[in-house]
Parts: C-alpha cells; structure tokens; sequence
C-alpha cells in the first residue's frame, strides 16, 4: 500500500467513524424520549440500536488503528504521532490537499 493510499483508507475511517457517532448520538436522544413516555418497545427499539452502533464503531476503530499502524510503518513515524491533529501537521508537508481533507473533518 502507498502512502497515498494509506491517507486515503484512514480518512475514509475517520469520516465513517464520525457517521457513527452522529447516528449514535441520535439513537441516543430517540432512547431518551422513549423513556421519557416509558415505552418499552421504544425502548427496547433504541437499546438494540445504540448495541449495533458501538459494535460497527468498534471495527471501524480496529480498522482505523490498524490502517494507522501501516501508515506509520510507511513514513517511518510513531503512531502515537499519528493523532488527527499529528496527521495535518505531517501531511501538509508533503500533500496540503490531503491535510485540508483531515483539517475539515475537525470542522
């Protein structure tokens, strides 16, 4: 895999895994209005929800840390450096289209 390539499948993860937490968020206030009417189908609805939520964040998580692990075997970096924010800084060295691609998903 190339560096590009690299980048590229880690911020694909980065967007799915920010999807993620949006959608669980809402699952999240769905689950509360439930139990504010204390509908238990609601509830029950919700709760199976959030469950299948956190299970696709984490393999999204797994797939990012190991995408993560590669790009930092590739530019010879520690991946504890390689934080979101390690990433921009690293990046617009080389490709500021990219780093501007990272920077939006703080936005």
């Amino acid at each position: 895999m190339t560096r590009e390539e690299s980048l590229d499948s880690i911020y694909i993860l980065l967007q799915r895994l920010l999807g993620l937490h949006r959608q669980l968020l809402e699952a999240v206030r769905a689950e509360k209005e439930a139990l504010t009417l204390a509908d238990v189908r609601k509830i029950q609805d919700s709760t199976l929800s959030k469950e299948t939520i956190i299970d696709s964040v984490r393999i999204c998580e797994q797939q990012r840390q190991q995408a993560v692990g590669e790009l930092a075997m590739i530019i010879k970096t520690p991946t504890r450096e390689l934080t979101l924010a390690g990433l921009i800084l690293i990046v617009q060295g080389f490709d500021l289209k990219r780093s501007n691609l990272f920077r939006s998903l703080v936005t």
